[in-house]
């Protein structure tokens, strides 16, 4: 239900939206939890990339998913 939840706030927009990238985040726990890493990886990636973007490099939310990806590693 995650990545059909993905699918359709990805298809409804042409642009990263707040509701997507939290679809992303929610996805990425999910398969990180699941023990499925590689899946995991590129949606972080995506939501650090946003994140990064909107907030700055030095903001918590920003610090949030490096932890979460450090998790991974």
């Amino acid at each position: 239900l995650l990545k059909k939840a993905q699918q359709i706030r990805q298809a409804a927009s042409s642009e990263e939206t707040p509701e997507l990238t939290e679809s992303n985040l929610a996805l990425a726990r999910l398969y990180r939890t699941s023990g499925k890493t590689a899946e995991a990886e590129p949606l972080l990636k995506k939501v650090l990339d946003w994140r990064s973007r909107r907030y700055g490099d030095s903001h918590p939310e920003v610090a949030a998913i490096l932890r979460e990806m450090a998790e991974i590693f």
